[in-house]
Order: structure tokens, then sequence, then C-alpha cells
């Protein structure tokens, strides 16, 4: 080699990032150096995103029934909660990917976790300052009074008003973003970075799945035990109350303490991971560039580029410029608003379309969105790793997969009918049906509440909304049961069968009455498939995205791509999808004392089906025609002049050297 051509190779090996070692504060032992490579930092990311995703996917989303019923919030004010963690991590993605890129990406990725698990904690604290849960039977009349009783239910005893801890749950969520942050952009860049072009995706796929696998924790965990939990069972007993009963909130604040827990402990490994894994700059030897061909992959490819403050404009043109870059982001913006949009809503969807317990549907929700989503990831990594796909193909396949989404989505239209509700869904006897008037001839005399739902079965087969609502003037009491079991003397129950005393005869029991329907196992069995295809994109759009701008601004661009999804598609998505749901609503809640509107109780199913698919229908065809532009207007680089060597090249392993030091190694490429 001459003179000049060694000088240059001492140049480019100066210039390489230096490989660290695996350490706990000073200390680095040989034992923990097994940890040091790409798989032990996706062990560790994939904890994090289980932990986090358990609770911002699971147990988050299943608490938005609790959270109205508890603190009296609206769909929409629900919706602000859920979407919390997507404001602050469109706050600060563009500036954390930017800088972050020079920093040691692990050490910020562990301070998130820290910072994740303040915010679950703060997110359950107005549990601890809120008074006990008071759900109707302790301060009303829930019976019809007699009319020449003194018992009223209208007497007003003010309760406080909890819906400003709305602004509590907000912080906590807020800063649940702040500590996703680096892990959606710098995390997952450092990955990529850190392993072949070929295993790349199968990697992310990994990551991908393990943020669906804390969901599906979540759903079930807190389904079947965390919400089956009465809300201050730390406090007091359920009082009679059960888990099946409309009033009913779980212990919707467990969840969080148990994320906090977790994320706190999985941050102390993630902080000895150093700035760069070994063989990092053996990887990045052997890739070939698959940049999206213009003025701007010239520019970012200027040594030194990036590294300033200065800089910052000049990369986010770059990257906004990049038209496979930014019709991805479109793309991924309509499916984020329907991903995220039925994540926080298809609890209560089939809670309410098919008549289930919210425990119930969190459970089914759960069990469809969780592994469906997960398996969709998986299945995308493994193809793309098999098949060795470049970006047109992996953008085809993302395409094609959204439009068997869109043909299995009808399936959504097989719910049950509007529950039996007279005054809402049926006419009282012998009256017309006047929508949202649930007071009729046979309780207009009862004085009835409307501020709690304490459906009874009346014996005509019809829910009433309260005993009262159903002209009962008699509770019947078991010993050692505080709630009654039946009621009698049932004024509105087949009003024109009385006995000879002209006394009513009609009874109810408490509960709503059984209208199960047989399309539930159909809806959930394509549904799961819907949900797979729907996740299937996610995969590929990410390593297109990675892959289709300069290398030195991948951490960067995952982060403008963040900004842009989350703040026009994740965050409104909820609200798009909750001002929907709001519209559906046939009975609102009425508060006794200021006669104010609070939540939902009863829905239009059919409506709310509607809406629902029309949504996801249109969201997801117009991600798939996106993501086939792109593919497109893809301009792929030009073979190296070695071409026809490539697969020679690619099996070849480049010598790649740096200095020794305490705490760098030298790595030979041929021991790795």
């Amino acid at each position: 080699m001459a003179p000049n051509e060694k000088e240059t190779e001492r140049e480019k090996r100066a210039e390489l990032p230096k490989e660290g070692r695996y350490k706990i504060g000073c200390w680095a032992p040989s034992c923990l150096q097994v940890c040091n490579n790409a798989t032990g930092f996706l062990v560790a990311a994939c904890f994090f995103y289980l932990f986090q995703s358990f609770l911002t996917g699971g147990v988050v989303n299943l608490n938005v029934s609790s959270l109205e019923r508890r603190f009296g919030l609206s769909s929409t004010q629900s919706a602000l909660i859920v979407v919390g963690y997507d404001i602050s991590f469109c706050v600060l993605a563009i500036f954390i990917s930017y800088f972050g890129a020079g920093v040691s990406r692990p050490k910020i990725v562990a301070i998130g976790s820290a910072v994740f698990a303040l915010g679950s904690f703060i997110y359950a604290l107005p549990h601890i300052a809120t008074p006990l849960y008071e759900f109707g039977t302790r301060r009303l009349q829930v019976v019809c009074a007699a009319p020449n009783s003194n018992a009223t239910n209208t007497g007003c005893t003010q309760s406080e008003d909890l819906s400003w801890y709305m602004g509590v749950l907000l912080l906590g969520t807020l800063l649940m973003g702040c500590g996703m942050t680096p892990m959606f952009t710098a995390g997952i860049a450092f990955i990529e970075d850190s392993v072949s072009k070929h295993k790349a995706p199968l990697y992310l796929g990994i990551v991908n799945a393990s943020s669906i696998v804390g969901p599906i924790v979540g759903f079930l965990v807190g389904g079947e035990f965390l919400l089956k939990l009465f809300v201050d069972f730390d406090k007091v007993g359920s009082q009679g109350l059960t888990f099946l009963d409309p009033r009913w909130v779980g212990a919707w604040w467990l969840g969080p303490l148990m994320a906090m827990g977790a994320c706190f402990l999985v941050s102390i490994p993630l902080f000895g991971f150093p700035k760069q894994l070994p063989g990092t700059n053996a990887v990045r030897a052997k890739r070939q560039t698959e940049t999206h061909q213009d003025n701007g992959a010239v520019m970012a490819n200027i040594t030194g580029f990036g590294t300033s403050v200065a800089d910052l404009p000049k990369a986010l043109l770059i990257i906004v410029k990049n038209p496979v870059f930014m019709l991805t982001i479109t793309g991924g913006i309509f499916q984020a608003i329907v991903i995220n949009g039925n994540s926080a809503f298809m609890t209560k969807f089939i809670e309410n379309e098919f008549h289930l317990s919210v425990g119930r549907a969190g459970q089914l929700a759960g069990a469809v969105l969780v592994p469906g989503g997960a398996l969709g990831h998986i299945v995308a990594g493994i193809v793309i790793n098999r098949m060795q796909w470049k970006i047109p193909a992996m953008l085809k396949f993302g395409a094609i997969s959204l439009m068997i989404v869109v043909a299995l989505s009808p399936i959504g239209f097989t719910h049950c009918n509007n529950a039996r509700v007279p005054g809402v869904a049926v006419p009282y006897q012998f009256d017309r049906l006047r929508a949202g008037n649930i007071t009729s001839r046979c309780n207009s005399q009862c004085r009835c509440q409307e501020e709690f739902f304490i459906p009874v079965c009346g014996a005509d087969g019809n829910t009433y909304f309260s005993p009262c609502h159903a002209g009962c003037f008699v509770p019947i009491f078991e010993e050692n049961v505080t709630l009654p079991v039946s009621y009698s003397v049932c004024s509105c129950i087949n009003p024109n069968i009385s006995n000879p005393t002209g006394i009513p005869t009609g009874t109810a029991t408490p509960g709503r009455c059984d209208e199960s329907c047989t399309t539930l196992d159909g809806f959930l069995g394509v549904m799961f498939f819907a949900i797979m295809f729907s996740f299937i994109p996610l995969t590929p759009v990410l390593v297109t995205q990675l892959r289709a701008v300069p290398e030195s601004l991948r951490t960067f661009a995952l982060g403008v791509s963040w900004f842009f999804v989350r703040a026009a598609g994740t965050i409104p998505g909820p609200f798009i999808y909750g001002a929907v749901t709001d519209t559906t609503c046939l009975l609102w809640q009425t508060r006794q004392c200021d006669g104010s509107r609070g939540s939902c109780w009863i829905y239009d199913n059919r409506k709310m089906a509607i809406g629902f698919i029309t949504l996801s229908m249109v969201g997801n065809f117009l991600a798939g025609v996106f993501y086939f532009v792109a593919c497109l207007v893809y301009k792929a680089p030009p073979e190296p002049k070695n071409g026809n060597n490539y697969k020679e090249m690619e099996n070849e392993k480049p010598k790649v050297t740096v200095e020794l030091s305490a705490d760098n190694p030298a790595y030979e490429n041929d021991r790795l």
C-alpha cells in the first residue's frame, strides 16, 4: 500500500467512533461483557417497551370508562388524558433526536425510563387525594317515593367536584411521554445502527412486538384482576356493589404503580451500555446505502454536518424535502389516527355494542388487539428478513396489507341491538317514545334522580334506568346483604296488571336484562386478522424511513417522523373517535345538584358502529394509497462500481481496528 493510502486509512480509522465496554459506574468486569452487544440492548429495550406499553397501551386505555365514572369526565376529556404522553412526545422528539445523536443514546434512554416511572406515580396520585367513591345508594332514595311520604329523590347533597383531577392525570401522562421519547427515537436508531442491514427488520420487529405484548398483559391483568378490585379496596369494602354493576369503578390506579416500579428497575441496566457497541464499525463498513437520491443526500454526507445548532434548520429541510420519507409519514398519520383511536375506545365499543361489563370488554379487546398487533409485527419482520426486500418491495407489502384490512372492516357492523331501556330505545307502556326522556306517567310522581345509572331488569324484559324509574316502591333485602336483591310493587312494569287492591304487582331485579347476541364470536375472529394486517405495515415503513435518509440523520429523521405522526395522527385519533362516540349518546348523566351534564350512560349501537368502521376504512385506505405512491417516487442510488461482486463484498469481513484503551479494547472483525 502506498504511503498516501496508508495515511488515508489511518485518518478513516481515527474518525471511527470508539466502541466501549458495559459497565455499572466505573465497574466493568468481564462477566458483564456478554451483555455488551445488540442482543443485550435489545433485551433491555424490550423490557422497557413491555412495561411502558403495559401502562400506556393497555391500562390507560382500559381505564377510560372507570375514569369517566370516577371523576365525571366526558369522552373528549378522557381522550385528552389518553393522548397526554403523545403531546409531550411531540414537543421533545425533534430536539432529543437531533442532539441525542451526538451523546450516549443508551444513557438518555435510561434517563427516560426513570422519568416514565415518575409520570406513572403522578398518574396514580388522584386516588390518594380523593375521597371515597360515591356511587349513589348512600345518599339517594333509589326507589319510588310514596306520594304522601317525606322521602325525596331530589334533595341535593353537594358532592365534591373531582373533574379538576384531570389536570393531575394529564401531568402524569405528559411525563410518561417525556420518558418514552428517547427510546422511540434514539433507542430505535441505536439498534438499527448496531446490526446488519438484513437483520435490522427482524430486530425492529421484535422491539415493536414487545410493545404489543405489554398491552396484552395490561388488558388481561387489568380486565381480569385490577378492574375487578373495588377502586377503594385499600380503604373500604365494595359495600355490596359488584363489578357487573354499571356504577362499578375498579382499581384503575394499581396498574400505574406496578409500571412505576418496573420502569425504575429496568433503567438500571440501561445505564450500563456504552455510547457505541463493539462491532458497530464493522457493520457500518459492510452496508450499501439505499438513501433516496437528491441534493440533500449529498449535503448530509459533508463531514461535520449535523453537529451544531446552526445545522438544525438545514437538516430539517433535507428531511422534509425527501418525498419518500414524507409520503410514508403521511400514510403513518392516517394509520396512527385509526390505531390510536381504536385502541383508546375499543373496550368501550365492545362493551356497548355487545352489552358486556367493562372488565369483560377489556379482556376481549386485549385478546384481539394485542396478539393481532404482535403477530403483525413479527410476521412483517420475518418476511422482510427472509425475502431481503428493498424499499419498493417493503412499501408494496405494507400497502397491500392495508387494503386487506379495508376489505375485512365491515365485520364491525355485526353488533347487537340497542338495550331495551324504556324512554331511550323503547317507549314506556302506553307512552310514546321520547328519546332521552326516561320520565313517564308511571314514575312522574317518584321524583327520580338521573345522576347514577342503577339498572334493574323488569319482569317484562326491559332494562330500567333505576328502580325508581321502574316505579318500584319496595326494596327487598336478604340477611347480611347491603344492597337490595330485588324490588316489588313496580308501577311501570305491566301497569295494567294489578291485584284487587289496586297495588301494582310488577317486580324487578338489580342489573341489566340479558340481551346477549350471537355475533360476538364472528366479530372477534375477523377483527383479529384485520388488526394483524393493520400492524404489518409499521415495521417495513419504519425500516424504509431509516434507509431512505442519509445515515448521519437517521436518529433525527425518526424524531421528525414521530413528531408529525403523533401531532397529526396519534393525538387527534382519540379525540376524533371520542367526538364520534359522544355524538352517538342517547342518554347523558344529569348531575342532581346543578343539572350539569356528566358522562354518557347509554349509546346508540348502530350509529357507533357506523362511525367507528367508517373512520377505520377511510384511514386505512388513504394510508395504503400514500405507501404505494411512495413506492412509485422512490429513486434508488446507483449501484456501486463493483456491483457485480456485491455478494462477495457482503461476505467479506473488512478489517476494522481501533485504538486500545482501558475502556475500548480492540475487536477484530473476524471475531464477530
